[in-house]
C-alpha cells in the first residue's frame, strides 16, 4: 500500500511537473501568438497599403493604355498626312521640272526671235537707206528739170505768136502747132488743148499769171512753188514746200487732160511717180521697222517673271510664240518701181 502511495505521489509529481511545463509552454506560445498577431496586423496593414498601390497602378495603367490608343490614332493621322505631303512634293518636283524645261524652251525662242528681229531691222535699215538715196536722186532730177525749164523760159521769145517749128514742151503732150500728120498722133483732147494754148485762151483751166503757151504754164506753175527740199533743207522743215511743188507740178498734167494716155503723161511718170514710189517705199520701210520694234518689245514683255518664294506660281509660256517678223518677207523693190527710175 505504501508502495502504491509512493508511486501515486511520484506520478502526481510528474503530472504536476508536466502541467507546469505545459503552462510555461502555453505562456511562451501565448507570447509567440501575440507576436504573431502583431506581425499579422502589420502584414495586413502592409497588404492593404499594397492593394491601394496596386489599385493606383492599375488606374495609371488604364490611363497609359488610353493615352497609347490616342497616340496610335495620332500616329495614323500623321502617317496619312505625311503620305499626302510626299505626293504633293512629288507633284511639285514634276511641275518644277516641267517649268524648267519650258523656261529653257522660252529662252531659246527669245534668242531666235531676237536674232530674227535684228536681221529684219538690219534689212529694213538698208532698204531705208536705199530709199533715202533714191529720194535724194529724184530731188536732184526734179531740181535739174526746174533749172532746164527756167533756162528754156528765159530763152523763149516774149510774143504770143506760134511758130511752125515743134515746141519742146508741147511735144510732152503730143501737141504741135502744125498739121496733125506731122506729129504722128493726135486726139480730140490734144487738138482742144493745142487750140487753147495757140490762142492763149485758158479760161477753162485754173487761172495762172497770164501764160501764153504750155511751156509758160508749166514753168510758171513750177517756178512759183518752192523748189523741192534737198537733204539739207529737209532738216529746215521744207516738207510742205516739197508737197506743194509736187501737187502743182502734177496738177497741170492730170487736171488739164481728160484722158490719161501713156505718152501724154510721160514727164509725170519719169519724175513724179518715182518720187511717189520712193516716198511710199520709205513709209513702208518705216512701218516695217516700227512693226519689228513692236515685235521685239512684245518678245521682251513675254519674258517669264521671277518665281515667288515657294516657286509654285510661275506660269510657263505658251508653246505658240507670237512672232511674225521674217526678214525673208521684207518688201523689196519691184520691177515696176525699178522701171520707173
Amino acid at each position: 500500500m505504501a508502495d502504491y502511495a509512493t508511486k501515486s505521489r511520484a506520478d502526481a509529481d510528474g503530472f504536476i511537473a508536466m502541467v507546469k511545463n505545459m503552462e510555461a509552454e502555453l505562456v511562451h506560445l501565448t507570447e509567440t501568438l501575440s507576436e504573431r498577431g502583431k506581425q499579422v496586423q502589420y502584414l495586413t496593414e502592409k497588404l492593404e497599403k499594397t492593394e491601394g498601390i496596386i489599385a493606383d497602378r492599375e488606374h495609371d495603367v488604364y490611363g497609359l493604355e488610353t493615352e497609347t490608343e490616342n497616340r496610335k490614332k495620332e500616329i495614323e493621322k500623321l502617317e496619312e498626312k505625311l503620305s499626302l505631303q510626299e505626293k504633293i512634293l512629288q507633284d511639285c518636283n514634276d511641275r518644277l521640272l516641267e517649268m524648267e524645261n519650258a523656261e529653257e524652251k522660252h529662252q531659246s525662242d527669245c534668242s531666235r526671235a531676237k536674232k530674227k528681229a535684228k536681221d529684219s531691222c538690219s534689212h529694213l535699215q538698208a532698204e531705208l537707206t536705199v530709199q533715202h538715196e533714191r529720194n535724194d536722186e529724184l530731188v536732184k532730177q526734179l531740181n535739174d528739170a526746174r533749172d532746164k525749164i527756167k533756162k528754156l523760159k528765159s530763152s523763149r521769145p516774149t510774143n504770143t505768136t506760134r511758130t511752125p517749128h515743134l515746141d519742146r514742151m508741147d511735144t510732152v503732150h503730143g501737141c504741135m502747132s502744125g498739121p496733125s500728120d506731122t506729129i504722128g498722133y493726135h486726139d480730140d483732147d490734144d487738138h482742144e488743148l493745142c487750140s487753147l494754148t495757140n490762142t492763149g485762151d485758158l479760161s477753162q483751166y485754173p487761172p495762172t499769171s497770164q501764160p501764153q503757151t504750155v511751156a509758160d504754164i508749166l514753168s510758171n506753175d513750177l517756178l512759183s512753188a518752192t523748189p523741192l527740199a534737198s537733204p539739207e533743207s529737209k532738216k529746215r522743215g521744207n516738207a510742205e514746200a516739197e508737197k506743194d511743188s509736187a501737187e502743182t507740178y502734177e496738177s497741170y498734167f492730170y487736171k488739164r487732160r481728160k484722158h490719161d494716155d501713156q505718152r501724154n503723161v510721160q514727164p509725170t511718170q519719169t519724175v513724179l511717180l518715182p518720187l511717189k514710189q520712193a516716198a511710199k517705199g520709205a513709209e513702208a520701210a518705216k512701218d516695217r521697222a516700227a512693226k519689228a520694234k513692236a515685235t521685239k518689245d512684245r518678245a521682251t514683255r513675254n519674258k517669264p517673271a521671277p518665281s515667288n518664294e515657294n516657286g509654285l506660281k510661275f506660269q510657263p509660256p505658251s508653246d505658240k510664240f507670237d512672232f511674225k517678223m521674217d526678214p525673208t518677207n521684207a518688201k523689196t523693190v519691184s520691177k515696176q518701181e525699178k522701171s520707173d527710175f
